[in-house]
C-alpha cells in the first residue's frame, strides 16, 4: 500500500485544484525518540502536513519553512520541506504548562511565519500573519486566505502513527464554471477521515470522496524524512556561542562512562585545567630561560678561563726555561719533548741507560 505521498489533482470542470497528503513511515521516523505528548504530536503533525502541502506546490530548487511562535505552553512549532519533499520538524514546549485544554490556549498569542528560500539565488521571502482562529487548522486556513488571495479549504489529521491533509484552492474562474461547485466539493471533502486515508490508495480514496466529479490526477510524489547530521555546522554553531555560553553536554549512560567523563566535565574545572596548563607552560618557559642564562654564564666563564690561561702561558714558559737552565738542560729540546710525551720519555730513558 502506498504511503508517504502527496497526490496533486484538478477538478477540470470546476477550476478547483487540490493536494492530498498521507504520511506514516516518515512521520513515525520524525517522532522516533522524542516522546512528545499526544497534544504536542498532533500540533506538530498539523504543522508538518501543511508545510508539506505547500512544499509540493513550489517549483525549482527551494525550501519552505513554517514556524508557529506562541506565548502559551507551546512556544514553537517548526516544519521544513525541500523541493524534493524531504521533511523535518520539531516542537518546543513547557511540560508544566500542559493540561487538557484547546489548541488556542496551548499556543496563546503569537504569529505564523512562512519562509521560502530560493537555493539558487540565496534569497528569502517571508510572510507573517497573527494567530487568528481557535484551532491550528483555522489559523492555517486564515493564512492561506491572506497570502494566496484564493479561497481555500483545509483538513488536517494527525496522531502518533500517521497524519493526513487535504488542501483545496478555488481558482478565479470557478464561479463562472459552476456557481455551486465550490460548496459541493468542500462538503464532500469534510467527510474525509484519517483512518480511511491510511487504508486506501490515493486514487481510490479520491474517487470515493468525490464520486461524481471529473478529476485529472497528476504524478504521485513521494515524501521522506531527512534530517542530516552536519558535524561542521554544529562546531561552527558552538564557536559562535563563545566559551562563556557553550553548553555542557548532558550525562550519558553508565555503560558509556569513559565518554561521559570526557564530555561532561564542568566548565569551571575545564577553566582551572586550562589555567594550570598555561601556568605550567609559563614555568617551562621560565625554566628554559634560566637554563639558557646558566649555559651562557658557563660559556662566558669557560671563555674567560681560557683567556686567562692564554695570558699566563708566556710566563709559565719562561719559568720552565729558567728551571731547565738551572738544572743544566737544553730548554729547546725539553720544550720539543713536551709536545710528544711518549717520545720524550723514551729519549730520556735512553740517555739515562747510556
Amino acid at each position: 500500500m502506498q504511503t508517504d505521498y502527496v497526490q496533486r489533482f484538478l477538478f477540470e470542470e470546476l477550476d478547483i485544484r487540490g493536494r492530498l497528503l498521507c504520511l506514516s513511515g516518515a512521520w513515525q521516523r520524525m517522532l522516533d525518540g522524542r516522546d512528545y505528548p499526544e497534544d504536542i504530536a498532533s500540533l506538530l503533525g498539523h504543522t508538518t502536513a501543511l508545510n508539506t502541502l505547500l512544499g509540493a506546490n513550489q517549483k525549482g530548487a527551494g525550501r519552505v519553512t513554517l514556524q508557529v511562535q506562541g506565548s502559551g505552553p507551546v512556544r514553537l512549532l517548526v516544519a521544513d520541506c525541500t523541493a524534493e519533499l524531504r521533511i523535518r520538524g520539531m516542537a518546543h514546549y513547557r511540560k508544566e504548562g500542559l493540561r487538557k485544554t484547546n489548541e488556542r490556549n496551548l499556543l496563546g498569542d503569537g504569529r505564523l511565519s512562512v519562509t521560502l528560500e530560493d537555493l539558487q539565488s540565496g534569497r528569502f521571502y517571508q510572510s507573517l500573519v497573527p494567530l487568528e482562529g481557535e484551532t491550528l487548522e483555522q489559523i492555517f486556513q486564515h493564512y492561506l486566505s491572506q497570502s494566496e488571495q484564493l479561497p481555500a479549504f483545509l483538513r488536517l489529521y494527525a496522531d502518533g502513527g500517521a497524519l493526513c491533509g487535504l488542501l483545496l484552492e478555488k481558482l478565479p474562474n470557478a464561479d463562472s464554471r459552476d456557481p455551486d461547485g465550490w460548496s459541493r466539493v468542500t462538503q464532500l471533502a469534510a467527510t474525509l477521515t484519517l483512518d480511511e486515508t491510511r487504508r486506501a490508495q490515493p486514487y481510490d480514496l479520491l474517487t470515493r470522496v468525490f464520486p461524481e466529479e471529473l478529476m485529472r490526477v497528476f504524478r504521485l510524489y513521494s515524501v521522506e524524512y531527512h534530517c542530516p547530521y552536519d558535524e561542521a555546522k554544529v562546531k561552527d554553531m558552538l564557536r559562535g556561542l563563545g566559551s562563556h555560553r557553550r553548553p555542557v553536554p548532558l550525562p550519558l549512560k553508565d555503560d558509556d562512562e569513559k565518554t561521559h567523563c570526557s564530555r561532561s566535565v564542568p566548565r569551571r574545572r575545564g577553566l582551572r585545567r586550562l589555567a594550570g596548563a598555561q601556568a605550567g607552560a609559563g614555568t617551562r618557559s621560565a625554566g628554559a630561560a634560566s637554563t639558557h642564562h646558566s649555559r651562557s654564564r658557563a660559556r662566558a666563564s669557560s671563555k674567560g678561563a681560557r683567556s686567562a690561561e692564554a695570558r699566563s702561558e708566556p710566563g709559565a714558559r719562561r719559568a720552565r726555561e729558567e728551571g731547565a737552565r738551572t738544572r743544566g738542560e737544553d730548554p729547546g729540546r725539553g720544550h720539543r719533548c713536551h709536545g710528544s710525551r711518549r717520545q720524550g720519555v723514551a729519549v730520556g730513558n735512553g740517555r739515562d741507560r747510556g
